[in-house]
């Protein structure tokens, strides 16, 4: 096993697992074009996420995530770490 494997195999990645929802913009969201991972376990990170976005951190994720590209996803990440 690789260390690649370790989220998946303790179950971090399962529904409601720590990667796999449980965690407020910490999922794999739907967009226009595929799908994007976005890990922002910790609260900063999420602040800054949404900041980046231009929405208040009540606000579904999801539904914005799906109006945008993965390109247009990604541009954003990169401004944002």
């Amino acid at each position: 096993m690789t260390d690649a494997a370790e989220p998946l195999t303790r179950g971090l990645t399962a529904r409601g697992g720590v990667c796999g929802g449980a965690v407020p913009a910490s999922a794999v969201y739907g967009v226009r074009d595929g799908v994007v991972v976005v890990a922002a376990l910790e609260p900063h990170f999420r602040q800054r996420l949404y900041a980046a976005l231009d929405l208040p951190l009540d606000a579904p994720l999801a539904d914005v995530m799906r109006m945008r590209t993965c390109a247009e996803r990604t541009a954003v990440a990169a401004t944002c770490d």
